[in-house]
């Protein structure tokens, strides 16, 4: 069955911007959660996440879980519904990792969206340690890594893992501790089992 909705999960730096660009030139449309390129909303969105500005927890919630809506409902679903084929690095899977105890029903449309279009998940599993090593070699974290992410790597891991085995989504588990061309080539793989 041919999937026109992949998305790339994983923990910040698995290598999904890296294996994004390999693969990009399969698809219609590119695209990203937070911050979508193709809406202004969503880019004006990410960059209240991204300002610096410490927020409440709910506040922070409730700003990616706009931003995830509008990506689905004026970005995803248009394409999909045009016949382009859509590829996203993150989705509400990150959600569900970042903030498992946001309110479930505040979350739940939205959630039900996004498994209404589909999407084929591919999860790029790195080792937290591995990530953490990444995360500080790529230089300077922003304010929303330091604060939410560096030091919760392998809670964030645990709580993907769990979202996965608990969704009715389609996905596989691609091993991101590899080197990025063994990586490309079990995607490649994946692609030609259950995508093209």
């Amino acid at each position: 069955m041919k999937r026109n909705y992949v998305v790339l999960e994983g923990l910040d730096a698995a290598g999904k911007g890296t294996q994004l660009e390999k693969i990009k030139h399969l698809f219609g449309v590119i695209t990203k959660e937070p911050g979508s390129p193709a809406s202004k909303t969503c880019m004006d969105i990410r960059s209240l996440i991204l300002d610096g500005v410490k927020k409440e927890e709910f506040t922070t919630g409730l700003l990616f879980l706009a931003d995830a809506n509008e990506h689905l409902t004026k970005v995803v679903k248009p394409a999909l519904d045009s016949g382009q084929s859509v590829l996203s690095d993150r989705s509400m899977l990150s959600d569900l990792a970042y903030r498992p105890n946001f309110s479930k029903v505040m979350r739940e449309s939205v959630l039900g969206n996004f498994k209404y279009l589909k999407p084929f998940i591919i999860f790029l599993d790195v080792s937290p340690d591995i990530a953490k090593e990444r995360m500080i070699a790529r230089g300077k974290l922003n304010q929303y890594e330091q604060d939410e992410v560096i030091h919760r790597l392998s809670d964030l891991r645990k709580n993907y893992l769990k979202a996965l085995a608990e969704s009715t989504l389609d996905f596989v588990i691609v091993d991101a501790d590899k080197s990025i061309e063994g990586v490309t080539k079990e995607i490649q793989g994946i692609f030609n089992q259950f995508i093209l």
